[in-house]
């Protein structure tokens, strides 16, 4: 259970890419520390301070989440792609196009949740965008239930004050639009797909979560471009006008560069950490981001706000903490005669 509560937030590497501390292990390395100290913080200053600021700036000034998405997966393609043909390891580029083929589903899931997460913090900010991918872990109790698991009550309990928060935290906030949250839950719901499909694929073709990151960045990036051309003619926001050359390329790179570092620090991250240690990190994270984001955009707060982000991420610490300790969930038995 422990694993299902690491898979319920960003698509993480395979578990054999470096082994795990233990939750108790009293006696780490102080290199291990370090390490995990170091790169843990940088995962989370990056997300809360420059993602959060790169792409909501990109989308007030340019106002194209398609453009935005697309920004985003050419510009980490191309670095991961320089990073193979300079330092190669394992993968060549050679097997591309047929690693390729094998990432399609993920590849597509990852598509929708990056394009509709932009479209939600155009249309309704971080605040309802964030909140509402705080219940990740409830679609994934969801799903893994549609796939015939079988939870203790207590895991459910604890799905209601996330529920609850987020109801709370959309409806109270002056960004509120019905359109923001139906793209916000669609890419949570897109982001639950690519959880579970992810690691199934990355183990069959033996990829880890760096070489996955990048054949499913250049997957999407492929797919992006018509998508961009398309939907990318959106204009900017009525309130600013177009930004300047200059400004447009600092917006373009800052985005690109933003995500990239994101998601390798992510992954460097994870592989140092306990799953249960890097899903509360990643709580805490969502919090600052929706922080960070009303003090650098000046946006209030109201105290149903703040009550309701209280609630969802309170909620996804209590869910992460029963599911440490909860037996692992099993399957319904078959019922007699049905095939399989």
């Amino acid at each position: 259970m422990a694993a299902l509560a690491a898979s319920a937030y960003e698509w993480q590497p395979l578990e054999n890419d470096q082994p795990l501390l233990p939750v108790s292990s009293s006696a780490v390395r102080p290199s291990s520390l370090i390490s995990v100290l170091s790169r843990g913080g940088l995962w989370f200053a990056t997300s809360a301070t420059f993602s959060t600021w790169a792409n909501t700036a990109f989308l007030r000034e340019v106002g194209s989440p398609a453009l935005h998405a697309a920004v985003r997966f050419n510009m980490s393609a191309a670095i991961g792609i320089g990073s193979v043909a300079l330092w190669p390891g394992e993968l060549k580029l050679s097997q591309f196009p047929s690693c390729m083929r094998g990432l399609l589903l993920p590849a597509m899931c990852l598509l929708a949740a990056n394009v509709l997460n932009s479209l939600a913090l155009q249309l309704s900010g971080i605040t309802i965008c964030y909140v509402v991918k705080s219940g990740i872990p409830a679609l994934t109790v969801l799903a893994c239930m549609l796939r015939g698991e079988v939870f203790p009550p207590a895991v459910f309990a604890t799905l209601v004050p996330t529920i609850l928060g987020v109801a709370l935290a959309s409806f109270s906030d002056a960004d509120y639009s019905m359109g923001g949250v139906l793209a916000a839950l669609g890419s949570a719901i897109a982001q639950t797909s690519l959880n579970l499909t992810s690691k199934r694929s990355l183990a069959r073709l033996h990829l880890s979560g760096a070489e996955g990151q990048c054949l499913l960045t250049c997957c999407c990036a492929l797919a992006s471009l018509p998508l961009s051309a398309v939907l990318g003619n959106e204009q900017p926001p009525a309130d600013g006008s177009p930004p300047s050359a200059m400004r447009a390329a600092l917006l373009v790179v800052s985005a690109g560069l933003a995500y990239h570092l994101e998601y390798t620090l992510n992954f460097a991250f994870v592989r140092l950490v306990s799953p249960l240690a890097f899903s509360v990190t990643d709580v805490a994270r969502r919090l600052a981001i929706i922080l960070t984001g009303a003090a650098l955009f000046r946006k209030p707060l109201t105290s149903l706000n703040l009550l309701g982000v209280a609630l969802a991420l309170g909620g996804v610490l209590c869910f992460l903490l029963v599911s440490s300790t909860a037996p692992p969930p099993r399957k319904r038995p078959r019922q007699p005669g049905r095939s399989r």
